[in-house]
């Protein structure tokens, strides 16, 4: 659903009245069936590993300095 979400957000403000999930996820399927909902899943995961990790580091900080 990421990619759905990315999608819709790339529209510019105010040229849609109604969120077009629908119409996204039937664009996407059309075009690339099932795989097309994984583009850029493993740049996601791969980034998703330090970032998390800065996550959990920081919060420790702070209760430790706290």
């Amino acid at each position: 659903m990421d990619v759905v979400k990315s999608r819709v957000q790339a529209v510019p403000f105010g040229t849609e009245r109604v969120t077009p999930y629908r119409r996204v996820v039937r664009e996407i399927w059309r075009a690339r069936g099932w795989r097309g909902f994984w583009v850029g899943y493993s740049v996601m995961a791969v980034r998703s590993v330090p970032v998390n990790a800065m996550t959990f580091f920081g919060y420790e900080l702070v209760l430790a300095l706290w």
